[in-house]
């Protein structure tokens, strides 16, 4: 026979209800050779939308995400932080959670979270893996807090998703008590009192029964909120990528090397020709010929966006330098995916070639 719930105690709040999230119950196990496939994928809608992202390959025990993964809403703002790659790049295959949270910190957010949620994981031990300069609040008792708000604020996106219906909560008013000088009576629910307004755009949603103050929101920051060096260090980066998986397919083709080396020198040759077409026909002049990239970018950028009569020569030429870096960040990106799409490819057929000997 069930007992009663007791009365909570004066001063304390109910803990918070939402939907529960469907669980991974157990993973599907792949060969340790086992390729991926190249093609991102989305992730679904619902309470069960996060399952069943992960696999289990043979003689390993800990999951990886079995096909890259599209993330919706992940993390742009922070820019004073490492050079972490944007969300809008798809999430590789063949990670493990701590992984993700840890070397893609800024896609351990939005719909990923569902995936978080999906295998267990708690809004600490998310935090207590995320890099140190990628995390906040960390003087706060439970600085983790702004996580758990922002899965509370997924599950509630996953309900309407589901039925069609915005979760409306029953507001709860504080009652001043002991508690107050005790916050550990008050942590049934952490995603209640530290929810900051520039994490989620989605916040404007939540219902908080704190006091209005007069205090504006923080602006959501942006990729143009960071600064030119900035934008160099994640340029310097992704070119590291770029070199890093070159290696790998030098690795599985090491007779080839020269042939990739002279294709991929053939296509970087027409890229720079494009540039300077494009710079002679808008100019009618040739483009001094540079093999820095960001130099080429700068110029060509210039063509379509001429100063502005309320702007000086040099915060014009800030301007131009930060789009061309801007510009060369997404060039790399497209270059890594790139080569990451020939290295699963060629991984595919030694696999292949394995399977048949």
């Amino acid at each position: 026979m069930s007992q009663p719930v007791p009365p909570a105690p004066p001063g304390t709040r109910p803990p918070r209800v939402r939907p529960q999230v469907g669980r991974t119950r157990e993973h599907q196990t792949v060969p340790a050779n086992h390729i991926f496939s190249p093609r991102p994928v989305r992730l679904g809608t619902g309470l069960n939308s996060g399952r069943n992202m992960l696999v289990l390959k043979d003689n390993e025990t800990e999951p990886i995400t079995r096909v890259p993964l599209i993330i919706e809403r992940g993390r742009i703002d922070r820019p004073n932080v490492g050079a972490y790659t944007m969300p809008d790049q798809f999430l590789p295959a063949g990670l493990s959670l701590t992984q993700v949270v840890h070397s893609y910190p800024r896609h351990a957010w939005g719909t990923m979270l569902r995936v978080y949620m999906a295998e267990g994981w708690t809004a600490e031990r998310m935090w207590k893996n995320l890099p140190h300069d990628f995390r906040r609040n960390q003087g706060a008792q439970r600085p983790w807090n702004y996580i758990q708000a922002a899965m509370g604020r997924e599950v509630d996106k996953m309900f309407e998703e589901e039925t069609g219906r915005k979760r409306v909560p029953i507001p709860r008013p504080r009652v001043p008590s002991v508690a107050a000088e005790n916050p550990s009576e008050d942590e049934e629910d952490p995603s209640e009192d530290e929810e900051d307004q520039s994490e989620d755009e989605e916040n404007s949603n939540e219902d908080e029964s704190e006091p209005e103050t007069n205090t504006p929101p923080r602006p959501r920051k942006t990729h143009a909120d960071l600064t030119l060096d900035q934008l160099k260090k994640i340029a310097y980066m992704a070119d590291h990528k770029v070199n890093e998986i070159e290696q790998q397919i030098f690795a599985l083709r090491p007779e080839a090397t020269q042939e990739y080396r002279s294709t991929w020198k053939k296509a970087q040759d027409e890229w720079y020709h494009v540039q300077m077409d494009a710079y002679k026909r808008d100019t009618g002049r040739d483009l001094r010929h540079s093999r820095k990239p960001n130099l080429v970018l700068r110029e060509v950028w210039k063509t379509g966006h001429p100063r502005s009569d309320d702007e000086s020569l040099s915060e014009y030429h800030a301007r131009a330098e930060w789009n061309a870096w801007y510009r060369l960040i997404k060039q790399f990106q497209d270059l890594e995916n790139a080569r990451r799409a020939q290295l699963q490819l060629m991984q595919l057929e030694v696999a292949n070639v394995t399977t048949t000997e």
